[in-house]
């Protein structure tokens, strides 16, 4: 049985304070990836976008461990261009995942009535004169991150209710609870920590995530739980899907 991660900070600020037996088990994908590695071993654990449950509704998603974003810190975040005043392209980069890619698309959708493209960046050119999504931790690069929008705050008022971007799922729900149970345990004072942030960012960086660590969320409760269902049945809302996803807690 193996465990999956994203790559980013705030997956790893989880991953440093899981118990070492934990920490051997946990491998870091793209978050692309992510869900594709439960569907080759349904036994195996990921922390995946959650939007991937929409294409994978036979996964079990923990109802108590996740990684849920409640103000601007976070994995996304918008950036426009000023000298634009008609939007009619997006641009998608860094570890971009199906959040992204359908929930963005809805977002622009229902906020801005716009009829435009979504497409990837082939390169960090791409991104320097247009509209674009960056995922990531390239947003803490040279501090990036202060030019843009949270998608986090975005989608929060959009559906309402917390923005959970990754949730533990399997395609085991024994295996799942588990260890739900366990690193739901082992993080339960974690906010309460002199954490130290992982990754080569400035210390002006390091003190804006440690400064607004308290604002993202592992240990979900109902509040997040309803943030989940909103998000995964905003497709079949808008069109996109045929049938209302009903998910699968444990």
């Amino acid at each position: 049985m193996k465990i999956f991660f994203p790559d980013n900070v705030f997956s790893k600020i989880l991953f440093n304070n899981l118990p070492e037996e934990d920490r051997k088990l946990i491998s870091f994908k793209e978050s692309a990836a992510l869900s594709m590695e439960v569907r080759k071993d349904s036994s195996s654990i990921a922390l995946m976008p959650v939007s991937d449950i929409i294409t994978n509704k036979e996964f079990f998603v923990s109802s108590s461990l996740g990684i849920s974003f409640e103000e601007s810190l976070c994995n996304s975040y918008i950036y426009y261009n000023s000298e634009e005043e008609i939007i009619n392209e997006f641009k998608l980069a860094g570890d971009i995942s199906t959040v992204e890619a359908i929930i963005g698309l809805i977002f622009f959708k229902e906020n801005y009535e716009l009829d435009f493209k979504m497409n990837i960046a082939l390169n960090d050119d791409e991104l320097i004169s247009s509209n674009h999504i960056l995922t990531g931790d390239k947003n803490f690069v040279d501090e990036k991150y202060e030019k843009g929008i949270s998608f986090a705050e975005e989608i929060i008022e959009l559906i309402s209710a917390p923005f959970v971007n990754y949730v533990l799922a399997s395609g085991d729900d024994k295996n799942l609870k588990k260890y739900s149970e366990k690193f739901s345990e082992a993080i339960k004072n974690l906010n309460k920590k002199d954490i130290k942030i992982p990754g080569s960012f400035s210390d002006e960086t390091k003190s804006f995530i440690k400064g607004n660590l308290p604002t993202v969320i592992y240990n979900l409760d109902k509040q997040d739980q309803e943030g989940i269902r909103q998000v995964v049945r905003l497709p079949f809302y808008h069109g996109i899907i045929k049938d209302m996803i009903d998910v699968k807690f444990v």
